[in-house]
């Protein structure tokens, strides 16, 4: 029994570590932000039929009768039952996952009508914004915009030491959750609906390319290009040209451009200076072995692995042929 209990004990303990390790690295590599948000909203379905299917109610629909069978009719029995809902279950779950697939942005829509703050829009004019929340809850806030006006509202403890909010009272009442969209929201939405009272309505209009970027101009791929070649493409492009004296490591052959500041991707200004990082070699792949031609009319020659058989299993004669 003991033994049990420390299996059980110690692979609980096991889940718990690793699962803050998962959040750990979901933090550092999601942040918090728009991409963090779409990614738990995209497990939330999952993880509900998971703990719908795979846990909770079905452990508990489940182990009884399974526990009852094998007590009872023993463990054939018991097995043959676990199948048949095994298959079952997979029947169900395929035809909910069809469902869900094809009902996709209806679902996302009722899980998150337009964001977190979705909630807070009011009138016919086109809204934007972005609820925010710093750790453990100590302060919130909501930035949000119409395409006149734009305004954010931030409620936080005021008092060192900063405290979580929760349970502290705002506008006389006790606070049962502090964020963005639930705290300060509101509070922006009340006075932007004031502030925008009588004016037409507006729509927010796409920008276009030289609005977002500026006068930002595409740079060209420069890499494993030799410094005299790509300072020529760069100067032909109109840009000028420097090289960082310290080699970085890179894939790119020793001596050529590895990478280079802005980034190709990120683009530059017109006439922008342009900084060449070239590369040590470090993690450029060896070079080919040098092949050394063979003389006119001597066919090249196959040497057999080893313990390759002298008589193969496909010869007509095998296995007759060993001997002549």
């Amino acid at each position: 029994m003991y033994r049990k209990i420390a299996s059980v004990g110690g692979l609980t303990l096991a889940s718990r570590v690793l699962g803050l390790v998962r959040d750990q690295i979901i933090a550092a590599v999601l942040g918090a932000g728009p991409v963090a948000d779409a990614f738990f909203l995209a497990n939330r379905l999952p993880n509900h039929f998971r703990s719908l299917f795979a846990e909770g109610a079905f452990n508990i629909a489940f182990l009884p009768a399974f526990t009852t069978t094998l007590q009872r009719d023993g463990k054939a029995r018991a097995v043959e039952l676990a199948e048949q809902v095994q298959a079952i279950l997979l029947a169900v779950l395929l035809v909910v996952l069809v469902a869900a697939l094809a009902a996709m942005p209806w679902l996302i829509s009722v899980m998150e009508p337009g964001g977190t703050g979705g909630k807070l829009k009011f009138g016919k004019s086109d809204l934007a914004g972005k609820t925010g929340t710093t750790q453990e809850n100590k302060s919130v806030w909501f930035a949000g915009y119409s395409s006149k006006l734009a305004a954010a509202s931030v409620v936080a403890d005021a008092s060192v030491k900063y405290t979580n909010m929760i349970g502290q009272t705002l506008n006389g009442k006790e606070m049962h959750d502090a964020s963005g969209s639930g705290t300060a929201g509101p509070i922006w939405e009340t006075a932007m609906q004031q502030a925008l009272h009588g004016l037409p309505t507006s729509k927010f209009v796409q920008p276009d390319r030289q609005t977002i970027r500026g006068n930002v101009v595409d740079l060209p791929y420069l890499k494993g290009m030799t410094p005299p070649d790509a300072t020529a493409k760069l100067l032909s492009m109109g840009f000028k040209a420097v090289i960082d004296p310290t080699p970085v490591d890179s894939d790119a052959p020793a001596g050529t451009v590895a990478d280079i500041r802005p980034r190709q991707e990120d683009g530059a200004p017109a006439g922008a200076t342009i900084t060449l990082l070239i590369s040590n070699g470090s993690k450029a792949p060896p070079p080919p072995p040098p092949t050394v031609p063979l003389p006119p009319g001597i066919p090249p020659t196959i040497k057999p692995p080893p313990n390759f058989p002298t008589c193969p299993p496909w010869d007509p004669k095998f296995p007759k042929c060993r001997g002549g």
